[in-house]
């Protein structure tokens, strides 16, 4: 062992090949970075024959676009919705299980009377609000940086084979329509075409941004 030299530094050789495997792992991750942001870019296909699950894709997409165009979504309605439901739920529980909360008590019918026709109030009031009032919105937008609240709703019938968008200013009931045959919406695959819808979602915007305009294709304005 005295004979023997110790191993000195690496050689250049080693310091290159550490700086090569060192810069092809940056590269891996680099890579990897980029097909992550693809995957979670890509869009899914949709079943052709789900009519409900078109009309669904389309309806994400196009609350997306308009998020993309600086509008932020108004969630008051849901919130609304839900206070109205976790009430009516509340009731249901207390009417249930009041007899067991408080077995000895002789007042029950004044507990359980209010409990019940409260639950069917506040339920008949909440699905007012969604299939009757609302019926057919998909999001609502809220004024901000210069921006009205407006109204997006969407129609796709059985019937019929196009998509409608109609875009309803909150304050003046103002409106425009645009409407689009499903088959350019959609390839062959199911693959939703984010250009043909974007196409629509801006014309609604351009549209109610300067009404006095004439419209193009099969759009038309509401007053």
């Amino acid at each position: 062992w005295r004979g023997r030299k110790r191993p000195g530094k690496p050689t250049k050789f080693l310091s290159v090949l550490s700086r090569g495997m060192g810069s092809s792992s940056s590269k891996e991750s680099t890579v990897e970075r980029e097909e992550k942001a693809k995957k979670a870019e890509a869009v899914e296909p949709v079943d052709l024959r789900d009519r409900e699950a078109l009309k669904g894709a389309l309806d994400v997409y196009s609350i997306e676009l308009l998020k993309k165009a600086g509008y932020a979504v108004d969630h008051t309605l849901e919130d609304v919705v839900s206070a109205i439901s976790a009430v009516a739920i509340l009731l249901a529980l207390l009417a249930h299980f009041w007899e067991k909360i408080n077995p000895t008590s002789k007042g029950a019918p004044m507990v359980l009377v209010p409990c019940v026709v409260g639950y069917f109030t506040l339920s008949g009031i909440a699905t007012y609000i969604v299939n009757y009032a609302y019926k057919g919105t998909i999001v609502r937008t809220k004024p901000s940086s210069g921006l009205p609240a407006l109204r997006l709703e969407s129609v796709m019938k059985e019937v019929d084979e196009h998509y409608t968008l109609t875009l309803t200013m909150e304050q003046g009931g103002e409106s425009c329509t645009r409407k689009e045959f499903i088959g350019n919406l959609f390839d062959e695959d199911g693959i939703i075409q984010l250009k043909t819808l974007s196409v629509m979602v801006n014309d609604l915007l351009h549209e109610m941004d300067a009404p006095s305009e004439s419209s193009n294709g099969d759009s038309k304005k509401e007053q």
